[in-house]
């Protein structure tokens, strides 16, 4: 969520997808997840997902180590180690942060 930007529920559907393998989902030339080549899962009415870019290495890291995950799963995991379940302000930082680089328009975007 923090190098994507993704909501909560999104992030589970990327990182399952990027379990799964799902070759076209995953642009290697420009090193970007195409959120738009699954518009059932990413392109909602109002609020659309359509690239993210993240490092190869981790996409590779995800595919090596990862099982696939669900919210109940995260959010269990999580309480047992008595971490706050706060993942509206992994969002928030994201965008605070990419608003030192980018335009409003450049993220919205992504």
């Amino acid at each position: 969520m923090l190098v994507s930007g993704l909501r909560f529920e999104e992030a589970i559907n990327a990182y399952n997808l990027i379990i799964d393998g799902a070759s076209e989902y995953f642009n290697r030339e420009l090193s970007a997840l195409e959120y738009f080549r699954f518009k059932e899962i990413f392109l909602r009415r109002r609020k659309k997902t359509y690239i993210s870019l993240i490092p190869a290495d981790l996409i590779e890291e995800i595919r090596m180590k990862g099982e696939k995950l669900n919210a109940n799963i995260i959010r269990k995991r999580l309480q047992r180690r008595r971490i706050p379940l706060r993942f509206g302000n992994l969002r928030e930082y994201w965008a605070t942060l990419m608003t030192r680089y980018l335009t409003p328009a450049e993220i919205d975007f992504l």
